[in-house]
């Protein structure tokens, strides 16, 4: 005969269900934010301002990591509650050694890296190995006696791993695609997770993904990226030179107050960033094939430059990174000349900011053109949950002709619309794998502003995101590929 369960101890264990949950999720999605300050992950004032975010997360993960379920789990040892307990601290050491060793290759000087890159790889594979660990410990049941003082129980709730992975069938070539969003300095937390990726597998970025796409300041790091640079190198080029792109001289200040003459900003410090690190190089120069984003200022159709075109591969990664990064409001057009004509191109982020649909129609007609079938693993990196574009509406009134004076329509946001199109290209099997990753903001972030915060701000969210279940399978799944290392 089944026995009564007096309701003051449902009630506990009702408490301890949530709590168990609270507490995986503050280990998978947090420990590199609490990791980061001082000893152990006390929060001071400044780090206290960047959790609200994250305890939303922690609130997603509450939902949707534990399931009911019937179990019938053996009684749980001592030895295995010590062991996880040992495991949740190593972890939590593991996340917090390699954001700091993330920080000193940011800093290291060319070619004085070799050491930390070792110390990130080892860092990884405990990563990797203390995550499997967690995650045996946690279906067999140990973390909820862990919970209960080492008294085991037979109410244990199961976590549901989220799959967002779709598996296609037949035996077919594979291929890794890299998509990257619009976004300003916000690509400052893209790159804080294209980082963390490169830890987790000890390869750069263009020898993970065979095609990278991107749309704005993506489009930019996907350029730089494609050429060879790593991550943190990019991520580097962001942190240090984010003023003297968006940077104004009191004359600018004074002679054009609020853009209302034009565009914000002068160009002339985004081609000279542009220009240092791929001089005057062109799009077919590259390690692997990329692919960026723009907009035609007159018509609105969308223009892709790409180094596997022909019309538009002798573009120059200048004039490319020019244009699809030419954010209206902000920075004037530029004139672009592919074997098809020229066109004064605006930023891609016009209505095409997610650019995952773009790369995977234009990926599927270059298999097509070439005869292959290709089963595609595709990585879609977004620059936060908020809207990045905070126009200024003032820019352009007075400078006739100025591309600052565009149609609204061409503003329309399409991100959802992107997301929705991919869930349906998931479901048909159109995909093999995909995961598009986003990490959570409290307050919105100007597309231009740089300050030494909130780029803080924006690397700790990414961080722990980067650590997080979805970017965590990515790299697993990127771990077990062969890859070109040599390219």
């Amino acid at each position: 005969m089944k026995a009564r369960q007096n309701p003051k101890c449902a009630q506990k264990k009702s408490k301890l269900k949530i709590y168990a949950a609270t507490r995986l999720a503050s280990l998978l999605l947090m420990g590199g934010a609490y990791g980061v300050h001082g000893n152990g992950g006390s929060l001071t004032e400044e780090n206290r301002d960047v959790m609200p975010s994250a305890s939303r997360m922690h609130s997603i993960a509450c939902e949707s990591s534990f399931v009911e379920g019937e179990t019938s789990e053996p009684a749980v040892s001592a030895s295995q509650v010590t062991e996880y307990k040992k495991d949740e601290v190593e972890y939590a050491k593991a996340v917090k050694d390699a954001w700091q060793v993330n920080k000193k290759l940011e800093r290291a000087e060319a070619g004085a890296g070799s050491e930390l890159e070792q110390q990130a790889q080892n860092l990884a594979q405990s990563i990797h190995h203390y995550e499997d660990r967690l995650e045996e410990a946690i279906d067999g049941g140990v973390q909820r006696a862990v919970l209960e003082e080492g008294i085991s129980t037979s109410f244990s709730k199961k976590p549901n791993i989220i799959k967002k992975f779709i598996t296609g069938a037949g035996s077919r070539e594979e291929e890794n695609i890299l998509c990257l969003d619009g976004g300003g300095m916000r690509g400052v937390g893209t790159l804080t997770m294209l980082a963390a990726l490169e830890m987790k597998t000890g390869l750069r970025t263009h020898q993970l993904f065979d095609r990278i796409y991107g749309t704005s300041t993506g489009g930019l790091a996907a350029i730089l990226l494609a050429r060879g640079l790593s991550a943190n190198e990019v991520l580097d080029l962001y942190v240090k030179e984010g003023k003297v792109i968006f940077g104004r001289s009191t004359w600018d200040i004074i002679s054009n107050p609020g853009g209302f003459l034009g565009a914000t900003y002068r160009p002339e410090g985004l081609e000279s960033v542009i220009k240092k690190y791929v001089g005057e190089a062109a799009l077919s120069e590259v390690k692997v094939p990329v692919t960026v984003t723009s907009v035609d200022s007159k018509t609105g159709a969308l223009k892709l430059l790409s180094s596997e075109d022909g019309d538009t591969k002798d573009v120059s990664m200048l004039e490319a990174g020019r244009a699809t990064s030419a954010a209206p409001t902000y920075f004037p057009g530029i004139e672009v000349t592919t074997k098809k004509g020229s066109y004064t191109a605006i930023d891609g982020g016009v209505g095409y900011n997610n650019p995952a649909t773009i790369a995977f129609e234009h990926a599927r007609d270059r298999y097509k053109e070439q005869g292959r079938k290709v089963r595609i693993n595709m990585l879609s990196l977004g620059t936060g949950t908020e809207s990045f574009l905070q126009l200024n509406k003032n820019a352009g009134k007075l400078g006739f002709g100025n591309p600052g004076n565009i149609p609204g329509f061409f503003m329309g946001i399409t991100g959802q619309g992107v997301e929705d199109t991919m869930a349906r290209l998931h479901k048909k099997g159109k995909l093999q794998h995909y995961a598009r990753i986003q990490f959570g903001l409290e307050q919105k972030v100007d597309l231009a502003d740089y300050s030494e915060l909130t780029l803080k701000k924006l690397q700790e969210v990414a961080w722990a995101t980067a650590h997080g279940e979805e970017m965590s399978a990515f790299a697993k799944l990127l771990n077990k590929q062969k890859r070109d290392i040599k390219r």
